[in-house]
């Protein structure tokens, strides 16, 4: 079970990190309005496109540890399955408190909107805590 949780983290992040390095435009209008989307610099584009590899590189990160596509990451890397279940649990972990420090972040900064800049955060969180509470 973790091992699917921590591949539907791998994969959503992976997908997101585009969205985030190409379109932050788009989220700045919702979040903070049309005249702070357009007084956003070159400065606060470089952040968020910084922010959208580290995304990307979670996402490869959860999809090398759960192992998926299966044994896509073992064949080319010959890394031995078990060695990649030894780290499950703690990445897991790691991915939990992270979106969670994520969520207090994105309501510190947007209040009550935080239902919907960090939905994505609780939804893959919860995932993996359950799977790590039911292994």
């Amino acid at each position: 079970m973790l091992r699917a949780a921590l591949a539907f983290n791998g994969a959503l992040m992976l997908l997101w990190s585009p969205v985030l390095f190409f379109n932050m435009e788009m989220m700045w209008k919702a979040m903070e309005g049309r005249k702070a989307a357009q007084a956003k610099t070159a400065f606060d584009v470089m952040i968020w496109r910084i922010c959208a590899l580290w995304v990307a590189c979670t996402g490869l990160v959860c999809l090398f540890a759960s192992d998926v596509p299966s044994g896509f990451w073992t064949a080319r890397w010959g890394v031995e399955p078990a060695l990649l279940e030894a780290v499950r649990r703690p990445l897991g972990w790691l991915c939990v408190c992270m979106h969670g420090i994520e969520v207090c972040v994105k309501y510190a900064a947007v209040g009550a909107k935080v239902t919907q800049a960090a939905s994505g955060n609780v939804v893959l969180a919860g995932c993996i805590l359950v799977a790590l509470l039911l292994e």
